[in-house]
């Protein structure tokens, strides 16, 4: 209802849902963002033992090339690995996965072959030696989480510039002053 009391927290999946399934029973305009709350890239890791110790290396493997990812068909992650595989002149494959932790699992005991993360998921598992991250998704410049890390930008692939945001929400038709309200107190 649009009584400012039942909200919505949205991240991409609010919109890959929506176009994976269209006949989802909302559109976006139903929808106001009333407070900003994070944007978050993500990180390409792979499993140290592979011995890829930079982006340039995957160009190298001469197979099909595993990589997480954390939705089914369309969806960010799927999204990009195909933009990796193109831009690398690489073959891959997406390997589905429900959840980040089991995608971590999967790259930590060298089930697949790559990542891809957010950054908030890769600070845990950064300092493992089981774990290399290879570059980030993010601006250059724009954060400071992963030292030493080099963007895909920086790595000369500009089109891999990808982050997420994630925001309050209420029903359009809000009213203007509850809406307000809202936003001052997210703020």
């Amino acid at each position: 209802p649009a009584d400012g009391y039942t909200l919505l927290v949205r991240a991409e999946g609010f919109y890959t849902a929506k176009l994976a399934t269209p006949g989802l029973a909302y559109e976006f305009s139903d929808f106001e963002i009333v407070a900003p709350l994070a944007v978050s890239s993500y990180a390409l890791i792979v499993p140290a033992d592979r011995g890829w110790r930079q982006l340039a290396d995957l160009k190298k493997v001469q197979r099909e090339i595993n990589v997480g990812t954390l939705d089914l068909g369309i969806g960010v992650y799927s999204a990009m690995a195909a933009k990796l595989s193109r831009a690398l002149g690489i073959r891959s494959q997406t390997i589905p996965f429900k959840g980040g932790s089991e995608g971590l699992r999967a790259i930590l005991s060298g089930e697949i072959d790559a990542y891809f993360t957010t950054i908030g998921t890769t600070q845990t598992v950064k300092d493992s030696p089981k774990v290399r991250v290879l570059a980030t998704t993010s601006v250059k410049g724009s954060h400071d989480f992963l030292p030493g890390v080099k963007t895909f930008q920086e790595l000369g692939l500009p089109d891999m510039v990808v982050s997420s945001s994630y925001s309050v929400n209420v029903r359009s038709d809000t009213p203007a002053a509850i809406k307000e309200q809202l936003s001052r107190a997210v703020q």
